[in-house]
C-alpha cells in the first residue's frame, strides 16, 4: 500500500474520463506546459556545461589550497536536479533547479564567491543574481535563457564518485541544515516518483496542477503560496488515494479533497521516519517542535529528515489558496460532464482588478547588478512584510503579486528620478529641475489589500507602521547597499 492510508477507491476510471485526459493533454500542449524537442535538447547542453563548470570550480579551488593538479582533478564535483525537471513535468519556460555537490574541502564561501566569478566568465549566462542568506541559499541566473536555479551542498566526502546514490539517507550525518535541505531537493523527487502508483498519470496530473496554479497566481513559495514540491506532494496524495485512475479522474479528485483539507492536519506520502541516531537532524514534529505547530499548511516532504515545505504560508496566502481550490472544483465538476473546456480552467488571474488598495514595493539601483542584488533580497524577505501588515486591525488580506515587473529609465532631472523610484517628490523647485542625466533600474512588487473598516472608525487605512517597520529592518540588511539601491513603498487607490 502506498500513503498512510488506504485508497479511497480502487475503481478504474469510466471510458469518458479517458478521453478527457485525451483532451487535457491536447490542452496541456497548446498552453506549452510539455516542450519543445529543440528546448529539451538545449536544457541537456545547459546542464553538462554547468557539471563541467563545476568541476572545473572545484579542481582551481583545490589547487589554490595546495593540492597538486594531479590529485585535484580526483577530487570531482557534480551536479544533479530537482524539481520539476527531475520529475519530468516541466514547461517550455520552466527553470532548472540544480544543485552542485562539493567535497569537504570546498567552504560554501567558495562557492558564492569562486564559483560566481567562474559563471559570470561563460558566454551565455546574464542577470546572476546571488542569494546567501535564504532558507535555502541559491544563485539564480539565466544560461543561453534558461533560468537556473542553483544551491550547493558539501558532502562529508574527500572526493565526489560519479555513481553517488544521492538516496542514501547516511549521506546527511556530518552535513549541516542548509546542506541537507539544498541535497533534499533531490531526494525528494526521487522519492516522489517512487510512491505514485503510475508515474505517467501523477505526471499528467500534475502539469495540469502547476499550469492553473501559474495562471491562478498562487505559484510561489517565496512569497507565501506554495510551490512546486509542494503541489506534487499534494497530487501525489491523491494518485494514492486513487491508485487506479487517469489523470482527469485525479484532477477532478485533487480539486475536491485538497479544497476540503482539515488544516494543519499534516499531507503525508509515507509515515514520517524518526532520527535514528542522537545527534541525527531532527524530522517535522509539531509535537516537539514549537515552530512546527505554527505551520499553517503542513505540505511534509517524504525524505528523512521530512520538512515541511509551506512554512512560508501566511494566514492571507492560505484563504487565497483554499478560495482558488473551490472555485477551480466547480469548474472541473463541468468540465468532467462536458459542460466547459479544459481551457476555462486556465484563465489568468486579473489580480489588478481584484482590489481598491494597494501598494507598490520599488526597489531601485543605480546599475543592474546592484538591482538584482536588492531586489532578490527583497522578494526573499516580502513576507515579512505581508505578516507585518496581517496585523492591521484594517486588513482583512494582503495579496501578494507572484512576479516583480522590471523597468529602467534614463532620467534628466531629480523630480523625473523620484517619480520612477516611487519616492515623494523634491521639496523645492530646484531640487526637482536639478539635473543627474543618469540611467536607473528597478524592480516592483505589488500587494493588493482587501481593507475592512468599521462604522464606528473613520475610513482612513494607515499601515505606516508596518511598512516603515520593514523597510527600517530591510535596509539594515548587510546585503542592502544604501550607496547603489533604494527602497521606497507607496500605497496606491485604484
Amino acid at each position: 500500500m502506498l500513503g498512510v492510508t488506504s485508497p479511497l477507491s480502487l475503481a478504474s476510471s469510466s471510458e469518458s474520463d479517458h478521453q478527457l485526459e485525451l483532451d487535457l493533454v491536447t490542452v496541456l500542449k497548446q498552453q506549452k506546459a510539455y516542450e519543445p524537442t529543440e528546448k529539451s535538447l538545449l536544457r541537456k547542453k545547459v546542464l553538462d556545461t554547468l557539471d563541467q563548470l563545476t568541476k572545473q570550480f572545484v579542481i582551481e579551488t583545490s589547487i589554490s589550497q595546495g593540492v597538486s593538479p594531479h590529485d585535484a582533478k580526483q577530487i570531482n564535483a557534480k551536479v544533479m536536479t530537482y524539481g520539476s525537471y527531475r520529475l519530468g513535468v516541466h514547461a517550455e519556460d520552466a527553470d532548472i533547479d540544480t544543485v552542485c555537490l562539493l567535497p569537504r574541502n570546498i567552504s560554501r564561501l567558495d562557492f558564492f564567491d569562486k564559483m560566481r566569478s567562474i559563471l559570470l566568465t561563460q558566454p551565455g549566462i546574464e542577470s546572476l543574481n546571488a542569494v546567501q542568506d535564504s532558507f535555502v541559499p541559491v544563485m539564480k541566473f539565466k544560461f543561453f535563457n534558461i533560468h537556473i536555479d542553483l544551491v550547493c551542498t558539501i558532502l562529508p566526502f574527500s572526493k565526489i564518485p560519479e555513481n553517488l546514490d544521492a538516496n542514501d539517507p547516511s549521506l546527511l550525518r556530518l552535513m549541516d541544515l542548509r546542506c541537507i535541505r539544498s541535497f533534499n531537493g533531490t531526494r525528494v523527487a526521487d522519492e516522489l516518483l517512487c510512491l505514485v502508483p503510475n508515474v505517467d498519470t501523477f505526471q499528467i496530473a500534475l502539469r495540469c496542477i502547476k499550469l492553473w496554479a501559474t495562471k491562478r497566481g498562487i505559484y510561489s513559495n517565496v512569497v507565501g503560496f506554495l510551490g512546486g514540491v509542494a503541489w506534487a506532494i499534494l497530487v501525489a496524495r491523491v494518485c494514492q488515494l486513487y491508485p487506479n485512475a487517469c489523470a482527469s479522474t485525479i484532477v477532478s479528485k485533487f480539486f475536491r479533497i485538497i479544497g476540503q483539507w482539515n488544516w494543519p492536519s499534516p499531507v503525508l506520502l509515507k509515515t514520517i521516519e524518526e532520527a535514528s541516531m542522537p545527534g541525527d537532524t531532527q524530522p517535522w514534529n509539531p509535537r516537539l517542535n514549537a515552530r512546527d505547530r505554527e505551520h499553517k499548511m503542513p505540505i511534509i516532504t517524504p525524505s528523512y529528515p521530512s520538512m515541511c515545505t509551506t512554512h512560508n504560508v501566511t494566514a492571507s496566502s492560505m484563504k487565497l489558496v483554499i478560495g482558488e481550490l473551490k472555485s477551480a472544483a466547480e469548474i472541473v465538476d463541468r468540465v468532467m460532464i462536458g459542460a466547459a473546456s479544459w481551457n476555462d480552467l486556465f484563465t489568468e488571474n486579473n489580480f489588478f482588478q481584484l482590489y481598491q488598495h494597494y501598494i507598490q514595493v520599488v526597489v531601485s539601483a543605480d546599475d543592474h547588478d546592484s538591482l538584482l542584488e536588492g531586489s532578490g533580497l527583497v522578494e526573499s524577505r516580502l513576507r515579512q512584510l505581508l505578516m507585518k501588515l496581517e496585523t492591521s486591525p484594517q486588513i482583512a488580506l494582503a495579496h501578494p503579486f507572484i512576479e516583480g515587473i522590471e523597468d529602467s529609465r534614463h532620467c534628466s532631472q531629480k523630480q523625473h528620478l523620484y517619480e520612477f523610484i516611487g519616492a515623494d517628490p523634491p521639496a523645492t523647485e530646484e531640487d526637482r529641475t536639478a539635473q543627474v542625466d543618469q540611467t536607473f533600474y528597478s524592480k516592483t512588487f505589488y500587494v493588493g489589500l482587501y481593507v475592512r473598516f468599521e462604522v464606528s472608525q473613520p475610513r482612513d487605512l494607515d499601515i505606516s507602521h508596518q511598512v516603515n517597520a520593514f523597510v527600517k529592518q530591510t535596509q539594515l540588511h548587510d546585503g542592502f547597499d544604501k550607496r547603489h539601491m533604494k527602497l521606497n513603498i507607496r500605497y496606491m487607490n485604484r
